[in-house]
């Protein structure tokens, strides 16, 4: 390579380097939660894909009220907001969606077998019709969805918001990915995995 080469090499890695910690630095800064002003940095990603700024305690409060309306089957993997690398997003998908986010066909596969098995399954926790195959965070190896090997505890949707609520809410990490609401469809919850 000659010095020339070296030197574009060189400076494209540096103005790459700078424009990527502007837009961290820029994107980091607090802006106001949409329903009450508080300074935030928490992102909601609603069922149409839109990005809501809220702060911690509006975006449970939608989170909630969005899981609790679903009349959908949902895999729920307990998220794991303790590790920062997977604590930027609670993301929630279709089996299909997993695969245009290049989660691998084990993964989709066991995520739909998990899926398949909630149907005439009871709740655990207070014997009502469950909805749910919760995944503890403990008994899977993070952050490979198709290593998962756990037998789910089946929970209706009010309990698995028990669960899930109050560990998003605890969080110290920022959600930059968002905590998105179900789609109007059978999906999987689960941090992002990097």
């Amino acid at each position: 390579m000659d010095t020339q080469a070296i030197q574009i090499m060189t400076y494209v890695l540096i103005g790459g380097t700078a424009l990527f910690f502007l837009v961290r630095y820029l994107g980091s800064k607090p802006k106001q939660c949409e329903v009450c002003g508080m300074d935030t940095k928490d992102l909601y990603n609603d069922a149409s894909g839109k990005l809501v700024r809220l702060c911690r305690t509006h975006l449970i409060e939608r989170w909630k009220s969005d899981v609790l309306s679903s009349s959908h089957k949902m895999v729920v993997i307990e998220p794991d907001v303790e590790d920062q690398n997977h604590a930027m997003g609670y993301l929630y998908g279709s089996v299909e969606q997993l695969g245009e986010w290049q989660y691998g066909k084990e993964a989709q596969r066991k995520m739909s077998d998990y899926l398949l098995s909630i149907d005439g399954k009871k709740c655990e926790e207070c014997n009502m019709t469950a909805t749910t195959a919760f995944i503890k965070k403990g008994d899977y190896s993070i952050p490979l969805m198709e290593k998962i090997t756990a037998t789910p505890t089946y929970l209706c949707t009010p309990c698995v918001v028990k669960k899930v609520g109050p560990i998003l809410f605890a969080s110290q990490h920022i959600f930059y990915e968002g905590v998105y609401a179900p789609t109007n469809e059978d999906g999987v919850y689960h941090s992002q995995e990097y």
